[in-house]
Order: C-alpha cells, then sequence, then structure tokens
C-alpha cells in the first residue's frame, strides 16, 4: 500500500505520532510505502519525529513545500493518506488535503468526531477513523483501511463524483454571484418604487 502524509506540518496535525506509526504498520505490512511531507517553520515538537522519519526504510521525506503539480502527483498516486489530526483541534475544522483526497477517491484515515468524519459518513466515503489522538489508535485505523483496501477505494470512486459536484468551486462562486445579482435587482426594483 501507497500511504501519504500530506500539507503543512504541526503537532495537532500528528506529525511527531508519523515515526511510531510507521514502525507499528510495518510490522502487520511490511510493503507499506510511506511518503512524508516535512512542511514546517516552527520545528518545536517536530525536529525528532523528522529526525528519526528519515532513517525509517521505505519512508521517502520531502521538506518543504511542494509545487503544485508534485502535491497532485503524489495526492493521486496515494492509495491512502493520512490526516492523525488531534480531534479536539479540529472539531470543526477543515482540511484542504481532506477536500482535494475525497474530490480524487482515495482512503482517508481521519479522526472521530470532526466535520471531516461527519462529512465522510454523509458522502459515504471511502474513510477510516480513529478514536484517539496517539499512534496505536491511528494504527488501528491504518490497519483497518490496508485490510478493506479494494472495498474502501472502489468506495471512494464511487462518492468522489458526488463530493466534486457538492464542493465545485466554481459553482460556489456561480450562487454567490447569483444572489449578489438578485440583491442588486431587488434592490433596483425597491429603489424605482
Amino acid at each position: 500500500p501507497r500511504i501519504a502524509y500530506l500539507g503543512y506540518s504541526k503537532v495537532e496535525r500528528g506529525f511527531a505520532l508519523l515515526p511510531a506509526c510507521i514502525k507499528q504498520v510495518h510490522r502487520f505490512e511490511p510493503n507499506a510505502r510511506f511518503f512524508i511531507q516535512s512542511n514546517y517553520w516552527d520545528p518545536t515538537g517536530l525536529e525528532e519525529a523528522d529526525a528519526r522519519l528519515t532513517r525509517m526504510e521505505s519512508v521517502e521525506v520531502h521538506r518543504g513545500p511542494l509545487a503544485p503539480d508534485a502535491y497532485c502527483q503524489r495526492l493521486s498516486s496515494a492509495e491512502i493518506v493520512l490526516l492523525p489530526y488531534k480531534p479536539e483541534a479540529y472539531r470543526r475544522r477543515g482540511s484542504g488535503v481532506f477536500v482535494e483526497a475525497a474530490a480524487l477517491g482515495r482512503i482517508i484515515v481521519l479522526p472521530r468526531g470532526t466535520w471531516m468524519a461527519d462529512q465522510a459518513r454523509e458522502f459515504s466515503l471511502g474513510a477510516v477513523e480513529f478514536e484517539s489522538f496517539n499512534a496505536s489508535s491511528v494504527v488501528d485505523a491504518v490497519r483497518h483501511a490496508i485490510q478493506h483496501r479494494d472495498a474502501l477505494l472502489a468506495k471512494a470512486a464511487l462518492a468522489a463524483p458526488a463530493w466534486r459536484n457538492a464542493h465545485d468551486p466554481d459553482r460556489f462562486f456561480e450562487t454567490v454571484l447569483g444572489c449578489a445579482r438578485a440583491g442588486s435587482e431587488q434592490t433596483a426594483r425597491e429603489n424605482a418604487a
């Protein structure tokens, strides 16, 4: 399985959990391959994890931002996208990586009790939720994702078109512009009367 962690690296986004997660995943799936984007400006709480990831076999670490084409390629080539985010920090917070992974039909490992988990259930995305912000809980979700990979990828691919349609930025802007036009027309009618 090809597993990716992308985006900005922070403690609350689970970056420091990654070395322990990867080590545990390799115990039951030694062929798992990881792509980790290590992209942070504040190294507090991340330096040790970053150094450990660099020394791990079957882990490719990319430091810094990714060009849009490279980011898209990495996200597209992943089967499983890790979002080991701290549930308390992401109860109502969104994630661009989540939105993009759902649009591409990827399996997403994400925290239970968050907006992302609600959206995953509403759209029947190929997602697996973890309960607690620790390596063991995240690894249990990754294990489930790997064991049910084919079914979850099929589910994710089936859900992706509806997700893209509901979250289409062009449609959003057209709706906003339509509301603005309707408001302007209403104002013009009221001023004419």
